[in-house]
């Protein structure tokens, strides 16, 4: 990292570039993960019990400045459970180490790291004031052994006495500034590594790359430090947690799978730590892996039901099982995870229809009553009606749904979100995608293309985010509609545009097989055809094209 990239970070940090220049993107990115403030002494405290070590954290381990070895215990589980973001859950670990060894320094300043901002969320007045009181304190006792008196005397910039008053972004940049100092010192320390760059990821969150694919100065700064601990141990979860979110929107996720197939064995029973993988599984094509990830997960939320090990994101948890499993065929396990997010989080209920149209439930989708939680929940329950009237051939009932559904996007609040994207964006993508395949029908190519375009415009248009908030790729129906009309030149770049984005997803290698043979492209045809059976193994329906 070059002086000048510190000095564009320092500068953004003093307001000349803005923390807040983040914060389209940061809201817009990664809204699934449900972020907010940092959890507050209070809210760690809510349940008023002895905190239990809990079973399922996995192999991490550290040594810790302290004589007492449950304390140690206690520190070492708040680590793992704070790598995992469940940060309320560490602080309770951190509080109950010191008043074990009240002579721990590290235990203290681990509680004053957990109460801080992280990639997540902000941190409120509340845990402010409750991180700078734990970090004072921390710097009033004897630090064990030297690194931890280096981490303390870093995280100590970070903190004011008065958090109303001081500029965030400004000690957060100090503070990244302090750890790459630790980080020389200690080059071969695993938790300094990881925490110097999560320090760097900070200070701007979920814009990480540049729209040409170059890591923004905050994200070099913070690859260096996580790539320098993962040639050491490509097992530690803190720094494989935050690698993953780093490069996942990169042009090369690939460069995290090594991580991805250690991560979710580290720290299984935080339902995070499991599910992480999927991230990068995703983005390269490793749907099945996906799947199973995120069952894992799911299973370790229910767990958190009935012993209290902590929960995390159970709804992006269960989210990205439904993703994956569309996109891996695996029917049921996708519209089961789809009924289960719409218990936990009531919005999700819109990949229930969604799910449906995926795999072409149209008897269903019928019988199901129209979503009234909201214009936009009622937009997409019109959408995929009017799908399944085109599907059974009620042509009038498919103009109903078609006008009912623009009507609702109509009276959605032109700045009302979903997951962080516009809602009146997502149902435009639903509005070109219905017309389009309607006029298809009818024999109007022309409009139907156009319509389709629209549609593909408003979905690459949707900052990042994984998984994205539509489930259905306007492409897997573009190259469907080419393929039908004759086109099978155009439909088959189509289909490798849509591999790009998603590589060797099943539905876009069964279109662009039959787009390659209708060519007489026999040779890729058969070795597409080989491909797309593999990547459909196992698969709980059979397809003949990209789309129902």
């Amino acid at each position: 990292m070059t002086h000048r990239h510190l000095l564009v970070l320092l500068l953004g940090a003093l307001g000349m570039l803005g923390a807040a220049a983040f914060a389209p993107a940061l809201s817009a990115q990664h809204a699934g993960h449900a972020m907010g403030a940092s959890a507050s002494g209070a809210e760690a405290e809510a349940a008023d019990v002895r905190v239990p070590l809990y079973d399922g954290l996995g192999p991490y381990d550290r040594a810790v400045g302290t004589q007492v070895p449950e304390a140690a215990a206690y520190v070492r589980q708040g680590i793992a459970l704070t790598y995992g973001f469940a940060h309320a859950e560490g602080v309770r670990s951190f509080r109950e180490a010191s008043r074990l060894d009240p002579a721990c320094a590290f235990c203290v300043w681990a509680e004053a790291w957990a109460l801080g901002p992280h990639i997540n969320g902000r941190m409120g007045n509340a845990a402010a004031l409750e991180a700078h009181a734990a970090i004072q304190r921390a710097l009033t006792i004897p630090a064990a052994v030297e690194v931890e008196r280096d981490l303390i005397e870093a995280l100590a910039v970070r903190y004011a006495a008065d958090p109303e008053s001081a500029n965030r972004a400004q000690l957060d940049t100090l503070y990244a500034l302090a750890m790459d100092e630790v980080a020389q010192r200690h080059p071969t320390d695993l938790e300094v590594l990881a925490l110097a760059g999560e320090a760097w990821m900070v200070l701007g969150p979920w814009a990480y790359w540049t729209e040409e694919g170059a890591a923004q100065p905050h994200a070099d700064a913070a690859l260096q430090h996580l790539e320098a601990a993962l040639a050491l141990d490509v097992t530690h979860p803190g720094a494989c947690h935050l690698y993953i979110h780093l490069v996942e929107a990169s042009p090369d996720p690939w460069r995290a799978l090594p991580c991805a197939e250690h991560l979710a064995d580290m720290i299984p029973g935080v339902s995070h730590i499991p599910h992480m993988p999927a991230h990068v599984l995703m983005r390269t094509g490793r749907y099945g892996e996906a799947v199973r990830g995120n069952q894992r997960a799911w299973i370790a939320d229910q767990r958190a039901r009935f012993d209290g090990a902590p929960a995390v994101y159970p709804s992006h948890n269960l989210h990205m099982l439904f993703f994956a499993a569309a996109f891996d065929g695996q029917s049921a396990i996708a519209l089961q995870a789809a009924r289960d997010v719409a218990r936990i989080a009531p919005a999700f209920s819109i990949y229930i229809p969604l799910g449906k149209v995926r795999f072409g439930r149209w008897d269903e989708i019928l019988e199901d009553p129209v979503l009234e939680l909201s214009p936009f929940a009622a937009g997409v329950s019109h959408y995929a009606r009017g799908m399944a009237h085109l599907r059974t051939g009620a042509a009038e009932e498919v103009e109903a749904e078609l006008e009912a559904l623009k009507q609702a996007r109509e009276h959605v609040d032109p700045e009302a979100r979903f997951r962080g994207h516009l809602q009146r964006d997502l149902l435009g993508i639903a509005v070109g995608t219905l017309e389009g395949e309607h006029l298809a029908a009818a024999g109007d190519l022309a409009q139907a293309l156009q319509a389709l375009e629209t549609a593909r415009s408003l979905e690459r248009a949707l900052n990042y985010d994984e998984p994205e908030p539509w489930p259905i790729p306007v492409r897997h129906t573009l190259g469907a509609i080419l393929l039908e009309a004759g086109r099978s030149a155009e439909a088959e770049a189509v289909y490798r545009e849509a591999l790009a984005i998603h590589p060797d997803n099943g539905w876009s290698l069964r279109g662009l097989a039959s787009a390659l043979r209708a060519q007489g492209k026999e040779v890729e045809a058969t070795e597409t055809e080989a491909r797309f059976r593999a990547m459909w193994e196992r698969a709980d329906v059979w397809i003949n094209g990209s789309r129902f």
